[in-house]
């Protein structure tokens, strides 16, 4: 009985052995496997967040995507296919029109002259209009936006886009585009700061930058000022 007992105990020793053994190979694997695995997904990332941003250029505080037209109502138009603009609103119109929990859009086929309302939006206590760009009909919308309509707020440049346009004429291309439209951006966030701190009589800032009180926070006459000011079209300059 006593030599099964010793066999025993020799094969258990074995055995564990072996079992510390694996148990030590697959940890040394997984420190050397683990970070290359991780290196190779944060290069990944890194590369889908470079292709993503490599269009996009600071205007200020503010945030623009090259390579398009931009408004004075604070919308910018695409060139696509098929003679077609596709519209959305700017970082200065994403950060005065926070929170949007509705939007609307004009139907397709819907005819518009440059001033008319192309969306609607509703927000806390405030609803604000975003005027068409230039004469266009309109050919698709953003249904997204129906059933997230934060899309406007969080990703405005791209899938928080309002409609596909046909525009009327070539007017979409006296709009500023480039180095101008980046300078004319990055002015006009300066002007909104000064027009809070001067003409509403409103000043709030956090280590230098202009921080833009919530649209429920404002008077209804100031919120109709901020907004026939800076989400209203103009005439060309």
């Amino acid at each position: 009985m006593e030599p099964l007992v010793t066999f025993g105990e020799s094969a258990l020793v074995v055995i564990v052995g072996l079992l510390l053994r694996l148990l030590i190979a697959l940890v040394g694997l997984a420190i050397v496997v683990v970070p290359l695995v991780a290196l190779f997904k944060a290069i990944r990332y890194g590369t889908s967040v470079r292709e993503r941003w490599q269009d996009v250029a600071h205007a200020g505080k503010l945030l623009m995507v090259r390579g398009r037209y931009y408004a004075s109502g604070h919308t910018w138009l695409a060139q696509e296919r098929l003679n077609a603009l596709r519209v959305g609103i700017d970082d200065l119109a994403r950060h005065l029109l926070t929170g949007v929990r509705a939007l609307s859009v004009a139907e397709p086929g819907t005819e518009l002259r440059r001033g008319d309302t192309l969306a609607v939006v509703t927000m806390d206590g405030r609803t604000a209009r975003i005027a068409t760009p230039v004469d266009a009909t309109v050919v698709d919308v953003n249904d997204e936006l129906g059933r997230e309509p934060g899309l406007i707020n969080r990703d405005p440049y791209r899938k928080g886009w309002l409609a596909l346009l046909a525009p009327l004429g070539g007017e979409y291309k006296r709009l500023k585009t480039g180095e101008e439209a980046r300078q004319w951006l990055a002015a006009e966030d300066e002007r909104l700061a000064r027009f809070f701190e001067t003409s509403l009589g409103t000043a709030a800032a956090d280590g230098g930058e202009f921080i833009l009180p919530a649209p429920m926070l404002l008077k209804p006459d100031q919120w109709e000022a901020v907004t026939r000011e800076f989400l209203e079209e103009r005439p060309h300059a």
